[in-house]
């Protein structure tokens, strides 16, 4: 195998990977979330708080991620099919 496939490969395993972890790490938040009871209206505050200090910024990180990864499929797949057979 040609190294640029194994290389593209080896990135592509090593994403899926991580995005499992990223949804095991959503899935333990979902759940402590949704086991919390009522809040006074500082904790909630808190809560709103660090969801947007830490969430959002998460949500801007995929959406590129997102893009990126599109653009690298656009280009990969002009490279595979415009080389000659």
């Amino acid at each position: 195998m040609y190294h640029g496939i194994q290389d593209a490969l080896g990135q592509v395993a090593y994403l899926k990977r991580t995005i499992e972890v990223l949804v095991h790490r959503l899935d333990e938040l979902e759940q402590l979330a949704s086991s919390a009871d009522e809040m006074d209206p500082l904790w909630d505050s808190q809560v709103r708080d660090v969801t947007g200090r830490r969430g959002l910024p998460i949500r801007h990180h995929i959406d590129v991620a997102i893009e990126y990864a599109g653009e690298w499929q656009r280009q990969l797949d002009d490279i595979v099919t415009s080389r000659p057979r």
